[in-house]
């Protein structure tokens, strides 16, 4: 059962990075504004039901997951310890939950490229 669902994962992985890869070249290519929903589902051969459990729209496509937020361990332990490197031991926290949340860096770096000249 855990080979089952270390490839559920893969695939269910696989399939995120694709639509989200077909999205950012396409936004690229024609900028946000001109890209759909169906342009992307038909481009990635996924049904607008798959979309939509990955992604809740395009916007969320392109803009990747949410932020990521500390584990609530991690900041009982942020708030219970009395270090005297707050700030060092808030950076580590944060940068934790940050790493935990956007793995691949290539498709980081494209969405960086996007937004950054239209935050908007």
């Amino acid at each position: 059962m855990g080979f089952d669902q270390g490839l559920r994962a893969r695939k269910r992985a696989a399939t995120e990075r694709s639509i989200a890869t077909v999205a950012l070249e396409m936004a690229l290519e024609r900028g946000y504004e001109k890209v759909t929903v169906d342009m992307i589902c038909e481009t990635s051969m996924v049904s607008q039901r798959t979309f939509f459990n990955y992604f809740g729209s395009t916007e969320g496509v392109i803009l990747g997951k949410s932020p990521a937020f500390p584990s609530e361990e991690l900041a009982a332990e942020f708030i219970a310890e009395r270090g005297s490197d707050v700030l060092g031991d808030l950076v580590r926290i944060i940068a934790t939950a940050v790493s935990s949340r956007e793995p691949d860096t290539s498709l980081f770096q494209v969405r960086r490229k996007l937004i950054q000249p239209t935050p908007s």
